[in-house]
């Protein structure tokens, strides 16, 4: 049977395993992930240590997604944040689309644990938002702590 993806490691950060004809690269701390041939969106993931080690709370994860969204000059609604527990991380989840004349969709995670976060973005057209989404949340839920 052949492996129908990599496992990418970013040494004390994490891994994920990333589809065979997806590809990666990393500038200024940013990583992107995307399908060179055929990809309509890029994931990106940033990393960042916590100022105190600590077990996160909800309220840390979705105040993350809206200090994102201000920074981006978004308004949205702490209620429009979604938060789950993974087996080590709180996740914060929220889905943004502008208002530009070719709209784009952002979906924002936020994963959090006791010394280290991860901001994961994806973006596409919203008129592609599905596309890629299978992808997507296979790379999601590969996503290990180093």
């Amino acid at each position: 049977m052949t492996k129908k993806q990599n496992t990418v490691v970013w040494e004390g950060w994490c891994s994920v395993d990333i589809p065979k004809d997806w590809t990666w690269s990393e500038d200024a701390g940013v990583i992107s992930i995307f399908n060179e041939t055929e990809g309509v969106g890029v994931l990106q993931i940033s990393f960042a240590s916590r100022p105190q080690l600590s077990i996160p709370t909800s309220e840390e994860a979705v105040t993350l997604s809206q200090s994102f969204a201000k920074s981006q000059n978004w308004m949205i609604d702490a209620s429009t944040v979604k938060v789950t527990r993974s087996e080590n991380s709180l996740i914060s989840a929220m889905v943004y689309c502008t208002s530009d004349e070719e709209p784009t969709l952002w979906k924002v995670w936020h994963m959090v644990e006791r010394s280290r976060v991860a901001s994961i973005t994806y973006n596409s057209a919203q008129e592609d938002k599905d596309i890629e989404s299978g992808a997507v949340i296979s790379i999601l839920g590969s996503f290990k702590w180093d």
